[in-house]
């Protein structure tokens, strides 16, 4: 039997109050520059908290700093074969199934934005998110 659940709240708000456990999260906010809200790395600890063990979290953005905030909220990303419109796409799990591809391990050391987006409580504004990348970004 499948099911599907959508809720329409905000998604801040709304990830608090989920106590089920899902099998697939397919994750479609704006970009990172237009939603970085979406994209933080307490954000995603809370999917994870909603996710079964061998549950998914698919995604379009391959950008590094959503690689990197995934990695660091315990999901491991792999990257998978987009659409008609993106060349890739990410799906991440609670396990690690293979690497990286190896140019995408190299920019998560290298790259000046390696740094994810943050928000504990996940209520910052996107300015506030944005200012506080950027200083950890210099403190690194």
């Amino acid at each position: 039997i499948l099911s599907c659940m959508i809720c329409f709240t905000d998604a801040r708000k709304g990830i608090k109050a989920l106590y089920r456990k899902f099998d697939a999260v397919f994750l479609d906010p704006f970009s990172t520059p237009k939603n970085p809200e979406l994209w933080t790395v307490d954000f995603f600890e809370k999917l994870k908290k909603c996710m079964k063990k061998n549950a998914i979290l698919a995604t379009y953005s391959i950008a590094t700093p959503v690689i990197t905030g995934l990695l660091e909220a315990g999901l491991y990303p792999m990257i998978a074969q987009g659409t008609a419109t993106k060349r890739y796409s990410l799906i991440a799990h609670w396990q690690k199934r293979q690497p990286l591809p190896e140019r995408f391990l190299k920019k998560l050391h290298v790259s000046p934005e390696r740094e994810p987006f943050r928000d504990p409580l996940l209520n910052l504004s996107r300015e506030d998110i944005f200012k506080n990348r950027e200083r950890m970004k210099g403190l690194s």
